[in-house]
């Protein structure tokens, strides 16, 4: 009939809406609860992000790190990093004190190194053995440190490449794969008395193409990919430390000692030290060995030229400083070195006469040769010696804090009268 209306389309309808709304009210309690959910998840990861990013920290470069720079053959093969390793030594016939070495990220004893510096910053690299190192000194008592404070200049970045068991090899290593990634303005080399060896050093040939870590890729996938390449992770709070003077079981070359062989050369209880990896095995003969080798004319190979041409290729100044050997400024330690030389070490041995000034002499008429700064501290030490001012521990050949501090403020002096820095900011 036109115009009816069944009563039942109206209910019908409103059950519809109602449903409708019902369902709309369900749909969105179900949105905001999703939402809730997406957003906490999104909490959760970005906190374990934050949290993973702050615990364990990565440096900017994957393939630069110290290891490659080292004598592998000085060291246990297992050694595939150094970065993110905290190491000791300890010499208990000094001191009992146990000098800690905090490695930063690229595995050397110093702050974290950035590539990019800030601007108006000037850098300076300095680059040696265990004397540049520090051992025997606190992590602040290094010879970079003390150039540092003599320096007390906020615009220089003064960095500490030392590596203990290294030489001339090593360094250059070092040099041609840190300068043109991190662009120093000044690299100074610091020989000590052992660093020349009786072969001259290798050059190396080839220089280190950068590969960065991906700071976007989330650092848990980071630490799954270190550990499968069985790379240290540096945990910020970790407190394990190693010993550099390993235990006898496992020590091998010159750190390796046969007792049998060695009884007749070194006093009892300084063997026993060495035995207990509480003083450097190599200390054996030390004096004979520096009487041989001071007394050559050392072998500098193309070192000199190769770092100097290098260094200006980049616009670095290249600087070599001397850090003499305690038997050549003074006699006073004999006493000491000859415990651990009775067989081949007579009363006679006196390596301060100038017959033992050969490196020295050699190195200063090298630079010459190319015009490059050359500093040559064995005057400033033995300046210090004479007066009973002793820089370097008693049976340990290394410095005191004292003495590091010593080569440190005597370097900048002499930078300092070389170059005005002053006068270049």
């Amino acid at each position: 009939m036109a115009g009816y209306s069944s009563p039942f389309r109206l209910s019908e309808a409103l059950d519809f809406d109602t449903f409708e709304t019902f369902m709309g009210f369900v749909s969105l309690r179900k949105s905001k609860i999703l939402a809730k959910t997406v957003l906490y998840i999104i909490a959760v990861l970005a906190f374990q992000e934050i949290a993973l990013r702050f615990c364990f920290p990565i440096p900017e470069l994957s393939n630069f790190d110290r290891v490659n720079y080292m004598m592998l053959s000085k060291y246990p093969h297992q050694y595939k990093y150094l970065r993110n390793q905290t190491w000791y030594w300890e010499s208990l016939l000094d001191t009992n004190h146990r000098f800690i070495h905090k490695m930063n990220m690229y595995g050397f004893r110093d702050k974290e190194w950035k590539v990019k510096r800030k601007v108006g910053k000037k850098r300076i690299l300095f680059i040696g053995d265990s004397f540049v190192e520090g051992i025997m000194a606190g992590q602040d008592e290094t010879i970079p440190k003390a150039f540092e404070r003599a320096l007390n200049d906020k615009n220089y970045e003064v960095w500490n490449g030392g590596m203990v068991g290294s030489g001339p090899t090593s360094y250059m290593r070092l040099m041609v794969e840190f300068i043109p990634i991190f662009r120093p303005d000044y690299v100074i080399i610091c020989i000590y008395a052992n660093d020349i060896a009786q072969s001259p050093p290798t050059m190396p040939g080839r220089t280190l193409t950068p590969q960065y870590f991906n700071l976007l890729r989330p650092r848990l996938l980071e630490l799954i990919e270190q550990i499968k390449l069985n790379s240290p992770i540096k945990f910020r709070w970790n407190t394990n430390t190693v010993s550099y003077i390993p235990n006898q079981n496992n020590a091998f070359g010159a750190w390796k000692i046969d007792s049998s062989k060695v009884a007749n050369q070194v006093r009892a209880d300084i063997l026993k030290h060495m035995l207990n990896s509480t003083l450097a095995p190599f200390r054996i003969n030390n004096l004979y060995t520096e009487k041989t080798r001071l007394g050559q004319e050392p072998l500098l190979g193309d070192i000199i030229p190769f770092f100097n041409h290098f260094s200006k290729r980049y616009g670095v100044e290249p600087i070599i400083a001397y850090v003499p050997s305690r038997n050549v400024v003074t006699r006073y330690y004999y006493q000491f070195d000859k415990q651990m030389c009775l067989q081949l070490c007579n009363d006679s041995i006196d390596l301060t006469t100038n017959n033992y000034l050969k490196h020295q002499k050699a190195l200063g008429e090298e630079c010459a040769k190319y015009n490059m700064t050359f500093f040559d501290l064995t005057d400033n030490v033995r300046l210090r010696e004479s007066v009973n001012d002793h820089l370097y521990w008693n049976y340990d050949e290394h410095m005191r804090a004292k003495g590091y501090e010593h080569i440190g403020a005597t370097i900048y002096q002499k930078w300092q009268d070389v170059y005005n820095p002053h006068s270049l900011n």
